[in-house]
């Protein structure tokens, strides 16, 4: 987020998730001291929870709520966090902790503090399952998730864009289960529609359009397909594949 962030389309997003029950976090940038940050209390590298959003004289504000007394104090600050029929039977020190932490700040200033948002969704009964960290560049090996579905399920695969030194990085994700190409982007973290698999194995390549994949692909499969270019059961690629906008190739 920053000055050139879309208000509307993020204040639409927050209510979005407020009313899905999404938990939504948030932090000021590490190893970054802004002035107008730490002239309105909040701390350096800090992450808080955002809670609540709401509409006050015209005006749209978001809660935010910290784990010490590093909140925000410049605009809209001094504005009770919760309406007294909302803490009547909380306890004293309950309300002097909530407001010691919490405080709300128009969503203008929240775009200047805070230079992203992690929105955690929790799915009840599914199940999840995260691999390890890979990286991007000519000289890093090629990365492929492989499946193996033991018994006919419906999946999510999610990717994350997990590095803070490049906050203003997207991730683009092509969702290759059906046969029409799905592009969402300037999200760091995107994921395809849920979809069903049959027992089998499956191959998610992961790939960047800006760098050219050195080597070519070797895969295994235990079922022999009927396609002349395999020998044996090792299925070899001589060129690297290509990727290319609004377009699903297949052979």
């Amino acid at each position: 987020m920053n000055k050139e962030t879309n208000l509307e389309m993020l204040w639409e997003k927050l209510k979005e998730f407020q009313s899905l029950g999404y938990l939504m976090v948030t932090s000021t940038l590490p190893y970054v001291e802004t002035k107008y940050v730490s002239q309105n209390g909040l701390g350096t590298h800090h992450a808080y929870s955002v809670l609540e959003t709401c509409v006050h004289e015209g005006h749209r504000l978001v809660l935010i709520g910290g784990t010490n007394g590093l909140k925000w104090k410049g605009k809209w600050s001094e504005l009770p966090p919760y309406n007294d029929d909302v803490t009547e039977k909380w306890s004293e020190w309950m309300k002097k902790a909530v407001k010691k932490r919490f405080a709300w700040m128009e969503i203008d200033d929240f775009c200047l503090c805070f230079p992203y948002i992690k929105v955690c969704k929790y799915r009840e009964n599914w199940h999840e399952l995260r691999t390890g960290r890979f990286q991007f560049g000519p000289s890093c090996p090629q990365e492929v998730l492989r499946l193996s579905i033991k018994t006919k399920c419906t999946i999510i695969i999610e990717l994350l864009e997990n590095c803070v030194k490049y906050p203003s990085r997207y991730v683009t994700l092509s969702d290759w289960s059906t046969s029409t190409k799905r592009r969402k982007a300037q999200y760091r973290a995107v994921e395809t529609d849920p979809f069903e698999l049959a027992d089998g194995v499956y191959f998610v390549v992961i790939t960047n359009k800006y760098i050219t994949l050195p080597k070519p692909y070797v895969i295994y499969t235990t079922i022999p397909p009927k396609s002349k270019c395999i020998l044996g059961n090792v299925w070899k690629i001589p060129e690297p594949i290509e990727l290319k906008s609004g377009v699903v190739e297949s052979e």
